[in-house]
């Protein structure tokens, strides 16, 4: 695994980690702010062609699909 993985790859488990523990009716909008971090770090994962794949737990995917 290159250096910019495993950074990303950190960055990534440190952002569904913030989302899975955070609550969705929290004021000042967290839940919203680390859901977007975690799919803005997925979004970079996929421009560099970087496979995610196992790096995302259930909870988290639960979190991010409901909008």
């Amino acid at each position: 695994m290159s250096q910019f993985e495993d950074a990303l790859q950190r960055e990534i488990e440190q952002a569904q980690r913030s989302l899975t523990t955070a609550e969705p009716s929290e004021d000042g909008g967290q839940f919203e702010q680390h859901r977007a971090r975690l799919r803005d770090l997925l979004d970079v994962a996929a421009r560099a062609n970087v496979d995610t794949s196992g790096w995302i737990s259930p909870a988290a995917r639960a979190l991010l699909a409901g909008d």
